[in-house]
This record gives C-alpha cells, sequence and structure tokens, in this order.
C-alpha cells in the first residue's frame, strides 16, 4: 500500500514538474515577444510598431494572467499532495487530477 502511494506521488509530481515546463517555456515566449516587438531605441523609434505592440498588450497581459493562473492551481496542488502525504488524509476542497 505504502509502495504504490508512493508511486502515485511521484506521477503527480512528475505530471506537475511537465506542466510547469510548460508554462516556463511560455513566459520565455512572451518574454522574448516584449523584448522583440516592445522595446525600441530611441534613436530608432518606429511610431507603427508602436502602435502594433501596444493594440497586442491586452492579449499578451491576458496570456500572462492564464500563465500565472496556471503556476498558482499547480503549487496548491502541489502543497496539497504534500499535505496529504505528510498528514495521511485528503485536503478539503482537494479535487481529483487522476
Amino acid at each position: 500500500m505504502m509502495e504504490k502511494d508512493i508511486r502515485d506521488a511521484v506521477v503527480r509530481v512528475e505530471n506537475i514538474g511537465g506542466e510547469l515546463q510548460t508554462v516556463s517555456e511560455a513566459f520565455w515566449v512572451l518574454e522574448d515577444i516584449f523584448e522583440r516587438e516592445g522595446y525600441q531605441r530611441p534613436e530608432r523609434f518606429d511610431q507603427l510598431k508602436a502602435v502594433k505592440f501596444v493594440k497586442r498588450f491586452p492579449l499578451y497581459m491576458s496570456l500572462y494572467a492564464l500563465l500565472t493562473n496556471t503556476v498558482d492551481k499547480l503549487s496548491r496542488q502541489l502543497l496539497a499532495w504534500c499535505e496529504e502525504m505528510i498528514t495521511g488524509r485528503r485536503v478539503q476542497g482537494q479535487q481529483d487530477t487522476e
């Protein structure tokens, strides 16, 4: 029984690790977009490029909010599973994602 619980915990943590890696990569892409599209040198300022970036900015911020909410959800899930392993009982309100 204990061996199955440990195996289940390892699988859960590995799954969250994979999800966190995906979110991390999405953050890097978003950062690259900001650097590539949002930053301009004052001596080479392109107003059209700036306007296009500003128009897309709400989309970028929505993506940022989605990514941070995903990290928050995954961290709460991981903490709940850790508490479950330590105490041996399921945390109230925890959703089973299996």
